[in-house]
């Protein structure tokens, strides 16, 4: 017997199975439309219960209770959607559990535990896709390869970054899965959650209306575009992920004055420099297989915020400042207002109601360096985030081929120089990552 887990959302299926392999022992099957659940269960015979989405392209909710009830009358249907929960129950009368997104988890295994006999699971591991935390690219925890029931070894620490390297690794060992505890998987789950819920709300508005970049506008992006090879499709979903930030930052009239203040033209230092660094780390994100919608969201405000209290003056030269804060001596207040800028970014940032995690140490660690010579803590590269290199390499990269009559022959002398830089921590993993997807568009 199986539990059938059906939802065009790869991300929710994959955390109604771990929700669900966090309590029960059975084995748990994924469909990602109701014809593709319907091939799964000719495929496998009769399901012990169904858990599925109501509105999904080719076969949706409804499609799918209603042949199923044709061939297994009594089988448990329990229904997930975003849609009302009055409106669920109207359509899906005779299901055995209706739930509604974003707060499914917990219900979830109420119903489960109302509907199935399967004893609840006393392993001390939760087991997660690899798929999913490749999307993730950051690991908050540690993770651990299992060898028998009673034996799990870690492989990956807390904190380190998670590449395609990475899962083609554990690919290559026939593994779909690895683990976490069950207290971290708690706390992972509950993120999640409140990250989802948060993405749903702001999907439903219109997106970009409170905060203008102009981002189509500026030439650099177009240049950048045409010499990193950008596909359209991935450049669609950076600019969702984008509206998506920027709608979560407008929900804060103070940060959103502000940033409208900065960014109130094309032209303006802010957004010459914003305007390609938050295109940049969404779609190099993607690129290195961090195609979660939350973690390019969370590097795209990064991007938008983490400049914002900085004056023209300082944001004219950044070149300058950046050599000025690095010295230690210099204890000017000019300078030390821009030593001191991510710390004052950050703690602005952390007035936004819901704030996602991470961003405010994305911009924290944002002049950080491998060599520890960064500031405003000058941090090893063994405390700074996978996200952070990203950003931190990203604009790295920008700052490098600005005003470059041919970005190409710039590009690879980006390459060839920081090739010796980032060579430790997550930068060397991420480094390493974008070197062999820039170098791929000259074969």
């Amino acid at each position: 017997m199986y539990i059938l887990v059906v939802d065009d959302e790869v991300e929710i299926c994959d955390m109604i199975e771990m929700t669900i392999g966090s309590a029960f022992h059975m084995p748990i099957e994924i469909a990602y439309s109701g014809k593709q659940a319907l091939g799964v269960i000719d495929k496998k015979g009769a399901p012990a219960l169904i858990i599925s989405d109501y509105r999904m392209p080719d076969g949706d909710g409804i499609y799918l209770f209603n042949e199923v009830k044709k061939l297994f009358p009594h089988l448990p249907f329990i229904v997930c959607s975003g849609d009302p929960l009055d409106l669920i129950k109207i359509k899906f009368p005779d299901a055995h559990g209706h739930l509604q997104k974003p707060r499914i988890l917990q219900p979830m295994i109420q119903l489960l535990k109302e509907c199935l006999p399967q004893p609840e699971q006393k392993t001390l591991y939760s087991a997660i896709r690899i798929s999913h935390l490749l999307r993730l690219g950051e690991v908050h925890y540690d993770l651990y390869m299992k060898l028998s029931d009673d034996n799990y070894v870690k492989v990956i620490r807390s904190g380190e970054s998670f590449l395609l390297s990475d899962a083609k690794r554990f690919n290559e060992k026939h593994l779909s899965h690895l683990y976490i505890t069950n207290k971290d998987a708690l706390d992972f789950l509950a993120t999640f959650e409140a990250n989802f819920e948060l993405l749903m709300g702001f999907q439903k508005k219109n997106p970009g209306n409170n905060l203008i970049l102009s981002l189509e506008a500026m030439d650099i992006i177009e240049k950048l575009g045409r010499t990193l090879g950008w596909r359209p499709e991935v450049v669609v979903t950076a600019k969702k992920c984008i509206d998506l930030a920027i709608n979560t930052i407008s929900t804060n009239p103070d940060i959103l004055r502000v940033l409208k203040k900065q960014s109130n033209s094309p032209d303006t230092f802010y957004s010459q420099h914003a305007g390609p660094l938050v295109m940049v780390t969404t779609i190099f994100c993607q690129q290195l297989g961090w195609v979660s919608e939350s973690s390019q969201v969370k590097l795209a405000m990064a991007a938008l915020m983490h400049d914002m209290v900085l004056t023209d003056d300082h944001l004219r030269d950044v070149q300058k400042w950046n050599e000025r804060a690095r010295d230690s001596g210099d204890k000017s207040p000019e300078t030390l207002k821009y030593r001191n800028h991510p710390i004052e970014a950050a703690n602005l940032i952390q007035t936004i109601k819901n704030l996602p995690p991470d961003i405010d140490q994305i911009i924290l660690q944002h002049h950080e360096t491998p060599d520890a010579t960064g500031f405003p803590r000058g941090l090893s590269s063994g405390w700074i985030s996978p996200m952070s290199a990203v950003f931190i390499i990203s604009e790295d990269l920008i700052q490098f081929i600005s005003d470059s009559e041919d970005m190409r022959i710039r590009i690879n002398e980006f390459v060839e120089l920081r090739e010796k830089f980032y060579v430790e921590g997550n930068f060397k993993r991420v480094f390493q990552a974008l070197k062999a997807n820039l170098m791929s568009l000259e074969s």
